[in-house]
């Protein structure tokens, strides 16, 4: 959500973009790489999207090490390197995220 929490949350390990260990101590991110999405939590890969203007809607196969379930997002772009993750289900949740540079 904040660009100066950046150096919190990621590292590079091997050339490659990862979470710190305490990523989630700060508020956690996203790591977008092709069709696979890795959170904190969670590790998805796209199913299927829609773009419609700046908004997409986005199908993705989610898991929490535990169970795997489909997922719904709607990504909306809401500013320069700043994106809007929302979904409806199982409780509306609206994400402001900002985009950090490594």
């Amino acid at each position: 959500m904040d660009a100066a929490a950046c150096n919190e949350i990621f590292t590079k390990e091997n050339n490659k973009l990862a979470f710190k260990r305490d990523a989630d101590l700060h508020a956690g991110g996203l790591i977008v790489q092709g069709k696979q999405i890795t959170g904190t939590f969670q590790k998805c890969s796209v199913k299927s999207l829609h773009e419609d203007g700046q908004n997409v809607r986005l199908i993705a196969a989610c898991s929490d090490g535990i169970a795997i379930s489909d997922v719904t997002f709607d990504v909306r772009l809401s500013g320069e390197n700043k994106i809007t993750l929302s979904s409806k289900e199982p409780v509306p949740v609206e994400t402001p995220y900002v985009r950090c540079s490594m």
